[in-house]
């Protein structure tokens, strides 16, 4: 899937597209909306992504957040996540080789969703801290 075509998926204003993630115990789930959501994309092994799960976690406590482990086993993420200190980061799983409309170009992929399930922001690359507090002060925390 390209860029263009993935810009044309998830464009802010517009409903995103249906996303279904199975969780560590392998349920599937659909994502639900009804609040502001910060929907992020990650994986153990990328860089960026681990500088970006920590401010994730404290901005649990202020907005919805789901992080997405990408293509990684449940164990492989927990593990990871347990030795970082990051219990407690509401965590899901996507097959990274699984057909979907939510394509992303590279980790961390993040998107800002308001309460009605659209797009509000795109970020693809690390949420910096002045990024996540303007998304907070969009999402109305």
């Amino acid at each position: 899937m390209t860029l263009l075509l993935l810009a044309a998926l998830l464009t802010p204003g517009r409903a995103a597209p249906p996303l279904a993630y199975r969780t560590a115990a392998g349920q599937v789930r659909r994502l639900a909306t009804g609040r502001p959501l910060i929907v992020s994309f990650w994986a153990s092994w990328c860089g960026p992504c681990r500088e970006e799960l920590p401010r994730l976690k404290r901005a649990a406590a202020k907005v919805s957040v789901l992080a997405l482990n990408y293509g990684e086993s449940p164990n492989t993420a927990q593990t990871f996540l347990k030795a970082e200190g990051l219990t407690g980061l509401p965590v899901g799983y996507v097959d990274a080789a699984a057909p979907k409309l939510w394509a992303i170009p590279g980790l961390p992929s993040s998107v800002l969703l308001d309460a009605g399930g659209r797009v509000v922001r795109l970020q693809y690359g690390p949420l910096s801290e002045a990024t996540l507090n303007h998304w907070l002060t969009q999402a109305g925390r």
